[in-house]
């Protein structure tokens, strides 16, 4: 993860001991500045539709006091400390950028297949690195994959078996579904 977003990320997470919902996104953004806990939209929040206001926009109905779209940079720090202080926790499965998106798929489709592995390489170093916070899984109470694609949900089901049958983890397949608690099953899924 850059480090500028790791040094941003710290500000607002919770203690290791009072994580209670994790956020599992793909891949941080292309653009640092674009990154959930970035100091760049404590500056400029983005108003328009995206990952962050999803998950603003998930948690309202259980937090009142966050803003949807929150309109400056204070309302967005409030967002991510109110968010934080309740034990929410965003991780993506890889530290770094990989594109697996449609477009690179159709351009590069060798490139695609390469990132698509490592992709599904982190997800089987998921769990350590959420250990490594140290943060205790067994404390955990919810684990939400936010846009895991299917080409790799055969490696998330896999790892995270014993908490899908438990109803721990919860499974979305955008982010705009994420927003509107639209979450998917899997065929294997209760």
């Amino acid at each position: 993860m850059d480090s500028i977003c790791e040094k941003d990320r710290k500000d607002f997470v919770p203690a290791p001991e009072n994580v209670k919902e994790v956020i599992i996104g793909e891949t941080p953004p292309v653009f640092p500045e674009k990154y959930f806990y970035s100091s760049y939209r404590l500056e400029k929040p983005s108003k328009g539709h995206n990952f962050s206001n999803s998950i603003f926009q998930h948690y309202r109905e259980r937090y009142p006091k966050l803003i949807q779209k929150p309109e400056t940079g204070e309302l967005y720090r409030k967002n991510l400390e109110l968010l934080g202080t309740n034990g929410v926790i965003i991780f993506d499965i890889c530290d770094k950028y990989v594109d697996v998106s449609g477009k690179i798929k159709k351009r590069d489709p060798p490139q695609y297949r390469k990132n698509l592995e490592e992709v599904r390489t982190e997800i089987q170093n998921l769990r350590e690195k959420i250990r490594g916070e140290g943060i205790s899984f067994d404390k955990i109470e919810k684990i939400k994959f936010a846009m895991p694609k299917n080409a790799y949900g055969s490696q998330i089901r896999e790892q995270f078996r014993q908490e899908l049958d438990s109803g721990k983890v919860e499974y979305y397949d955008s982010w705009k579904n994420f927003g509107k608690h639209e979450q998917k099953r899997w065929k294997s899924q209760k």
